[in-house]
């Protein structure tokens, strides 16, 4: 047996604690990494205000005119009124619900 698996087995903690808590911290790095990056790309493209506003007025426009082609987008999606910051919030809980979920279940 494994030095891990002994010192696991003798503090009363599951085989799969180690693998699973792993792949919760990678999960929520993951999607940090990934919206942090996301949203510095959409600042270095748009770096002003009234720039950005007529991107995603246009996104709009563009969902509305194509709805049928797109119809949950065009349903759920308002560009024109994209947070950044609760998006990421949403985002971030649904990841930790997720793993919550995932974790309690063991």
């Amino acid at each position: 047996m494994s030095r891990r698996r002994a010192r696991s087995r003798r503090s009363g903690a599951s085989s799969h604690e180690g693998p699973l808590l792993t792949a919760a911290v990678s999960a929520a790095t993951g999607y940090v990494h990934g919206f942090v990056i996301e949203e510095l790309a959409w600042r270095s493209r748009f770096r002003d205000r009234e720039t950005e506003a007529a991107t995603r007025e246009r996104v709009q426009d563009l969902l509305e005119r194509r709805a049928s082609d797109y119809p949950t987008l065009a349903a759920h999606v308002q560009a024109t009124d994209a947070d950044f910051d609760a998006g990421f919030h949403l985002g971030l809980q649904i990841v930790l619900d997720g793993i919550e979920a995932r974790m309690g279940s063991r």
